[in-house]
């Protein structure tokens, strides 16, 4: 008899997919914004500093995802 994926892990699949979605539309955006604003360094600096915020959120977010399946893959097999 197989195990159920918990709902926990299927919310932190939503959750990661929102973050990398906001992650690299926030990215695109801040480039496109940067481009045709012709910034100077600072507000460069600002747009990148924004995008890899936006990495490193979902980076944890998938950390997180990855800690929460093999908890319910260890626990399956028991």
């Amino acid at each position: 008899m197989g195990c159920r994926l918990p709902t926990s892990i299927s919310l932190w699949r939503i959750i990661l997919r929102i973050n990398m979605t906001a992650g690299a539309l926030l990215a695109i955006g801040m480039m496109i914004a940067l481009t045709a604003l012709q910034p100077e360094l600072p507000m460069a600096l600002l747009g990148l500093g924004l995008a890899a915020a936006g990495t490193v959120h979902a980076w944890i977010s998938a950390s997180a995802l990855h800690r929460l399946h093999w908890r319910w893959v260890v626990a399956c097999e028991e």
